[in-house]
């Protein structure tokens, strides 16, 4: 979750009007509406420069400049590959330093968990829990590189709540292959965080010519993917180094399958049913009989 967000977000109930378009423009277009000068984005939107000055001085920025700033500094942040976040965290990576590198770690998870569920879009959150319970096709789960984690954890939960949702492969030689049949009536959940892969771009714009639906998780309204669709959720991500946590987007994920448990636990309990068979059958788990315990 982007800092800007974080403003907009507190400072939503005393914004004006003619501000709220302002805020609606700048989550709507992010990053590059904020690229814009104010007077640029003040005639687009049809109010003054001016009103696009308090604006920013209403959010607590210095000036409009200083809002374009922090915008950047973000983008630039989340584009940054592991090996240079790696190099600018060195000293604080220190492991003769006892304890605190464990603290900072927690503390960087915590932290993700917090401002993602405290920005959570309820209204966007219904939406994709509507859209997932009425499907009447498949649901196909995408994740490339580290969004991989997430996609197999969802798929894991989802496919035991909901008939028909398959995790694509990740091949780049089968990933058309997978995508052949999907059309009108599925539903293509992408995963999508930074570095942001090109490849699942253009597996939505793919399954989008074909009439499917899109859904997007991801970590960042910078996603390619986010401004595609209103069935998206953003989760915040923390580091305490090279590599950042992704529990926030676990979190939503987590939430979105007990909601539909929750809405229609017979389902769920028939699929678990039919689990429990299966794995029986298939000897998947350890027998809990007298000689392993």
């Amino acid at each position: 979750m982007t800092k800007l967000l974080d403003r907009l977000r507190k400072a939503r109930s005393s914004l004006t009007g003619r501000e709220q378009r302002i805020a609606a423009a700048l989550e709507e277009g992010y990053p590059h509406a904020g690229l814009e000068s104010a007077t640029a984005l003040s005639q687009r939107l049809g109010v003054s420069a001016a009103t696009v000055i308090r604006f920013a001085a209403k959010l607590g920025y210095g000036g409009y400049p200083d809002l374009q700033r922090e915008m950047r500094e973000e983008v630039e942040t989340r584009l940054a590959s592991p090996l240079q976040r790696l190099d600018q965290s060195a000293p604080l990576l220190d492991p003769s330093i006892d304890g605190q590198l464990a603290d900072r770690t927690f503390e960087a998870a915590v932290s993700a968990l917090t401002r993602s569920f405290s920005a959570l879009d309820r209204a966007a959150l219904t939406l994709v829990v509507s859209a997932l319970r009425n499907c009447s096709g498949r649901i196909l789960i995408l994740g490339e590189k580290k969004a991989r984690s997430i996609a197999l954890y969802l798929f894991a939960q989802l496919n035991l709540c909901l008939p028909r949702v398959s995790l694509l492969a990740t091949d780049a030689s089968f990933e058309g292959d997978n995508l052949l049949d999907i059309g009108r009536g599925d539903l293509l959940i992408a995963m999508d965080v930074r570095r942001y892969v090109r490849r699942s771009l253009a597996a939505a714009m793919f399954a989008e010519s074909r009439g499917a639906g899109l859904i997007v998780l991801s970590d960042s309204t910078a996603s390619p993917l986010f401004g595609r669709t209103k069935l998206r959720l953003c989760a915040a991500t923390s580091t305490a180094g090279a590599f950042d946590s992704y529990v926030g987007l676990m979190l939503f994920a987590d939430i979105i399958v007990n909601m539909i448990v929750a809405a229609d636990p017979d389902t769920t309990r028939a699929r678990l049913s039919l689990g429990e068979e299966a794995w029986t059958r298939l000897d998947v788990f350890r027998s809990e009989d007298a000689s392993d315990r």
